[in-house]
């Protein structure tokens, strides 16, 4: 992501100081609008409106800070910096090891920044196809702030949540607004034949028949139990969430709220500078009653260069890893933007922001591993098959005539078996025998094809067509096992809602029960919990196991998840490491045999300082201190300086 411009709503010369926007600036913002007595005050610095609290140009002269009386004022400051010290150092040590126990907020509250009036806010940021191990120090190092804990005490995380099956981005998106599981909501996959409707699903589809089917995703809940006289006084606005953009219009009984009141078309080629330009657009819009309450922003950028060069993260020497890794860390730049922009405006301490992701990816690297569907029947069986979908990792068949379904099953079946090796990573399942974890069993189902074949991870089923494409040539996919690791997907929030912690991996369809607490709607939670959400379970206390070594195989040394979880050390890099990279990357694979050669050896250098062990509570506690301690110094001085000048500007206002 290239360097935001001068028609961005955050200020460059904000960004580029990295202690401008941290946990001292609530400490900034009160102390000044205790020194500041006018009414048109606004935080030097912080770019919040063009306009004061009166409507008024802001005058230059407000950011004037003339120098006098310095030594005495220091003085008086040296003294308030040794109390706000102590009093920070006793706050990190009694937060430790709290429980969550949820804030529910009521939209009708308003908040003050300091120039605006705000309902409570809430910003969800789906990541496509971003698996939590993609983040790392390195290449994520602002979601790796936020995924150990380390950039405020106000983070829940989990080390992963699990995706709905089929673990593909349209049957999720529509999962995670709606609480529902595929087989429930109506969109069961990317591709899928609806026998009733006679009409192939696929993305891009907006056919209000089809959509209208499925269940009612969360702007329609909020923006109905608000919906008094007519109006909309709780607003959501979508920026391209996969199903936000269908037009209803044509159907009488699908009320307005099934629409988002502000909604963005997908838009492939949008740049990350302007989808966050447009997701803060919606916090500055002008009057409280315009800005909506909810904000859900999709992001396609990594989910899009996996599935043309799949997930190249684990291979230095890759041709495509280091266009790999500045995708990452644009997509790392946005959700900083995001929270960045949010504390610039003053908000955080009404806004919570949820980052998510809907699946991970699995690389095909090898087109031995791809059976085409046409080989698995011959051609007269073929023509007994009503609809077939061979696009992705799995194919889901509809015969004809379901009488048929049994034969073709074993038909497939046996084609698989004579295979051998190959044939043994796919799985062929009727629709009603699928394990209990898919959730997708329902033979009445019109949308749930009767046969489906399901391979493993690295492995693809495709129409030949399809498979010509894709010869000698790694790709990205998903849509397997949604309980195999690779498909893992993300969550991360952070806001006044929540503690400082780890859950448990989750089913992402309880994403939907948190959307309501935080907006103040009581939904019958689908779970029986006793309360409406996990947040209000207890936080991990245990060791968490998993098979470390394997990710480290898919997702290379030094991934955020490895160190939390495994105790595992980042090997540090060589500093000619990059010229080696570029200069391989500019040479015929024929002449940079040597050249690679000699990166290996180069990649084998001193390790950085372990980091915590697998245990979550001591993982969460050695984070917390070292990021607070660390930083202490430097912010109570920037604080202390702050001080300084305001009492100077009192001084000389009076003076005046």
């Amino acid at each position: 992501m290239s360097e935001l411009d001068n028609n961005s709503v955050l200020s460059q010369d904000f960004l580029d100081d990295p202690h401008n926007v941290t946990l001292w600036t609530r400490a900034r913002y009160w102390l000044r609008q205790k020194l500041h007595r006018t009414s048109d005050w606004r935080p030097q610095g912080i770019p919040l409106y063009d306009l004061d609290s009166q409507g008024r140009s802001l005058d230059d002269s407000l950011l004037k800070r003339p120098r006098s009386f310095r030594w005495l004022w220091q003085l008086l400051a040296t003294v308030l910096f040794a109390a706000i010290t102590l009093t920070v150092v006793i706050g990190v040590i009694s937060t430790t090891g709290k429980t969550p126990k949820g804030v529910n907020f009521d939209p009708h509250n308003q908040y003050w920044n300091g120039s605006h009036a705000f309902y409570p806010l809430t910003v969800v940021v789906s990541l496509d196809g971003f698996h939590p191990s993609l983040i790392s120090e390195r290449f994520t190092p602002f979601l790796h702030g936020l995924y150990t804990l380390n950039y405020t005490d106000k983070i829940t995380s989990s080390p992963y949540m699990f995706p709905s099956f089929p673990s593909q981005t349209f049957p999720n998106h529509w999962t995670l607004v709606t609480g529902k599981y595929p087989r429930d909501h109506g969109i069961v996959s990317n591709v899928f034949w609806d026998q009733e409707l006679q009409e192939e699903f696929h993305p891009g589809v907006l056919d209000p028949r089809v959509w209208a089917n499925a269940s009612t995703p969360i702007w329609e809940v909020l923006q109905t139990a608000y919906n008094h006289q007519g109006d909309f006084p709780f607003k959501v606005a979508a920026h391209m969430w996969p199903g936000s953009d269908v037009d209803y219009s044509s159907v009488d009984s699908v009320p307005r709220e099934r629409t988002p009141y502000y909604k963005d078309d997908f838009d492939a080629a949008e740049s990350l500078d302007a989808k966050l330009k447009r997701v803060l657009e919606f916090v500055d819009m002008g009057s409280l009653e315009e800005r909506p309450q909810l904000v859900l922003s999709y992001v396609p950028q990594v989910d899009a260069f996996g599935h043309h060069h799949g997930y190249p993260i684990a291979d230095k020497k890759n041709k495509n890893f280091r266009e790999f890794t500045e995708v990452l860390s644009g997509v790392d730049r946005y959700v900083e933007g995001i929270v960045y922009g949010l504390e610039a405006r003053n908000v955080s301490q009404f806004a919570n922001v949820i980052i998510v992701s809907d699946h991970g990816m699995s690389n095909i690297e090898n087109p031995a591993h791809i059976v085409v569907w046409e080989d698995l029947l011959d051609k007269q069986l073929r023509k007994r098959v009503e609809h077939a979908y061979g696009e992705g990792p799995m194919l889901a068949v509809t015969p004809r005539d379901h009488s048929d379904t049994n034969e073709l099953y074993r038909e497939i079946t046996k084609s698989l078996k004579e295979l051998g090796d190959l044939g043994s990573k796919f799985t062929v399942y009727l629709n009603g025998n699928f394990p209990e974890r898919f959730q997708l069993n329902d033979v009445g189902n019109k949308r749930i094809a009767p046969i489906w074949i399901i391979p493993e991870p690295g492995y693809a089923v495709m129409n030949q067509a399809f498979a010509k494409k894709q010869k000698d040539k790694i790709v990205g996919n998903h849509g397997y096992d949604n309980h195999t690791p690779e498909m893992r997907s993300l969550f991360i929030a952070m806001g006044p809602f929540f503690e400082r912690g780890y859950v448990e991996p989750f089913e992402n369809v309880e994403l939907f029960d948190l959307l309501c607490d935080l907006n103040g709607v009581a939904m019958r939670d689908r779970f029986g919990d006793t309360q409406d959400t996990l947040f209000y379970k207890k936080f991990m206390q245990d060791e968490f196991e998993d098979d470390f070594a394997y990710l480290e195989t898919l997702y290379g040394n030094g991934t955020s998840y490895n160190q939390i979880w495994a105790g595992e050390t980042e090997e540090e890099e060589d500093e000619d490491e990059d010229e080696d990279d570029e200069k391989i990357e500019g040479e015929e694979s024929e002449s940079n045999s040597d050249s690679e050669s000699d990166s290996d050896s180069e990649d084998e250098d001193v390790s950085e300082e372990p980091t915590p062990t697998s245990s979550a509570e001591a993982a969460t506690a050695t984070a917390t201190a070292s990021s607070w301690l660390d930083s202490l110094t430097q912010e109570a001085e920037e604080l202390v300086q702050e001080v300084v000048d305001e009492i100077q500007d009192l001084i000389n206002n009076n003076v005046t």
